[in-house]
């Protein structure tokens, strides 16, 4: 998978990523003792599935990577009962998938043009921010998504043109700071 990588055959990467995850690990009866040391430790699912959801995003798959993502978020922890998906998503544990969930949708509709796919997106971003200021959904839409959640607010079918402004605005302050801060640009 890292050779398809490395060739930029990111299709090719994620199926040999996606048979890893898949593959049915568990030892045969009768095998020896070398064969019983095979079973992937929980890390190593966690690197190929992230693997893959790479290559697709690199590969424009966003539907696959979007019914991966889904996968993933919806796994539920060993004793934990099973969560909606809008439950599993706003987890801490999965924020970090979250910039890529929205990517997917964003992916998807822009493909499509299916205005059902567009307002999947934009359907999440209106949940969060028409719920109330004090939202932690929203909080984490201000804070570490402005440009999905100005997209968001754009789209939207009352949109909020205001907000998307301001959002994009702090987007762009951020990214300035951050930029004119790094050791690539030297003395400004």
């Amino acid at each position: 998978a890292l050779q398809h990588e490395l060739e930029g055959n990111f299709d090719a990467a994620a199926d040999l990523y996606r048979e890893l995850v898949d593959k049915d690990w568990r030892v045969q009866d009768g095998a020896d003792e070398w064969e019983k040391g095979k079973e992937p430790q929980d890390l190593e699912v966690d690197l190929w599935n992230n693997g893959q959801m790479e290559c697709l995003e690199r590969s424009y798959q966003w539907k696959d990577l979007t019914k991966l993502l889904e996968e993933v978020i919806l796994q539920p922890e060993p004793g934990e009962q099973k969560l909606s998906l809008d439950e599993a998503l706003w987890k801490v544990e999965n924020r970090t998938l979250l910039p890529t969930y929205l990517r997917s949708l964003i992916g998807i509709f822009s493909q499509t043009g299916v205005k059902s796919d567009r307002m999947n997106f934009v359907k999440l971003i209106e949940d969060c921010w028409y719920e109330g200021e004090h939202d932690p959904r929203r909080v984490v839409l201000e804070q570490e998504l402005l440009p999905e959640t100005a997209l968001g607010l754009l789209l939207s079918e009352r949109p909020n043109r205001q907000w998307a402004k301001e959002l994009v605005r702090v987007g762009l302050e951020r990214f300035l700071e951050e930029w004119g801060a790094s050791s690539e640009v030297g003395a400004v």
